[in-house]
């Protein structure tokens, strides 16, 4: 069998039988669960999602929708994969909630190949998710030591400029930037201009990833 990809998986679903199949099927193939009969339910227990992981979404529940639940998500952990689980004569929703922001979907009756698939990939995503977040907290960490005149230094580097036009920039000697330059990279723990482009583009790309 194969080894299962590490991570949660969440299932939030008003059907109690639909629960306790996919907790059997997914745990029998290895995969941590947490079922929840409500998204109030999931809400309450969940302040925030780990990561890895993945939720198993149900669309139609009492109380707050699984469209409801979806936009929470969204809100608090857009990073999270979620597919929803949908009944037949639902794809229109399913399509629907795809646009706000859910990965995929299954339809009822749940084919257990393709659920294991379509979660295996899910939790593969937040895996890489989790590690570029932690990448860019690790790189934001190192950046906020910088003085703030390193910081004007490391800005106008990574955009790719020379000593003498940062020096032009912010009127002193090509020098000092230098000096600056080689304090920054050391406090950074890079040793070339790309690697303080890349660096910066992590950072850049986690702050994308939230708006």
């Amino acid at each position: 069998m194969t080894m299962a990809p590490e991570g949660i998986v969440y299932i939030v679903d008003d059907d109690e039988a639909v629960r306790d199949s996919l907790v059997m099927l997914l745990e029998s193939r290895g995969h941590r669960t947490s079922s929840f009969a409500s998204a109030e339910a999931f809400l309450g227990a969940v302040a925030t999602p780990s990561l890895p992981g993945c939720l198993l979404l149900d669309v139609n529940m009492p109380g707050t929708g699984g469209l409801g639940l979806l936009g929470e998500i969204g809100r608090i952990a857009p990073r999270l994969p979620v597919l929803m689980i949908t009944g037949r004569g639902e794809v229109a929703i399913a399509v629907q909630a795809m646009k706000a922001g859910a990965r995929d979907f299954l339809e009822k009756p749940l084919d257990p190949d393709t659920l294991f698939a379509l979660v295996d990939q899910a939790l593969a995503a937040s895996a890489q998710a989790a590690q570029a977040e932690e990448e860019r907290s690790k790189a934001q960490a190192s950046l906020d030591r910088l003085t703030p005149r390193e910081r004007s230094v490391f800005d106008r580097l990574a955009e790719g400029k020379t000593n003498k036009q940062v020096a032009a920039e912010l009127n002193i000697s090509p020098r000092t930037i230098e000096i600056h330059r080689a304090k920054l990279m050391e406090k950074l723990r890079v040793t070339s201009v790309s690697e303080l482009i890349g660096l910066s583009a992590r950072i850049d790309s986690g702050r994308k990833d939230r708006l």
